[in-house]
């Protein structure tokens, strides 16, 4: 298994996410939580190279989180400011 620097950050966030997301899934709100919280905990397990990669999307879910969750949004920032950034 492989795991990156925020890879506990990313786990949180995604479950913490989740709880939110099934608690609100009344309301629509929930909807964005859910699909937020399942691709942190997939985030979770990547590499650093494979975070590199979709550090776009990690970038915008954590904003998406950030606005629907504070929490969840909180450690997705986190998570994501303590990627290892590459230069090209």
């Amino acid at each position: 298994m492989n795991s990156n620097n925020s890879s506990s950050l990313f786990q949180a966030a995604g479950i913490i996410a989740l709880i939110f997301g099934i608690i609100s899934a009344i309301l629509l709100v929930g909807i964005p939580v859910i699909i937020g919280g399942t691709k942190f905990l997939k985030y979770a397990k990547y590499s650093n190279e494979e975070c590199q990669r979709e550090i776009g999307s990690i970038l915008g879910w954590s904003i998406v989180l950030l606005i629907f969750s504070i929490i969840p949004g909180v450690l997705a920032i986190v998570g994501y400011a303590t990627l290892p950034k590459t230069t090209n």
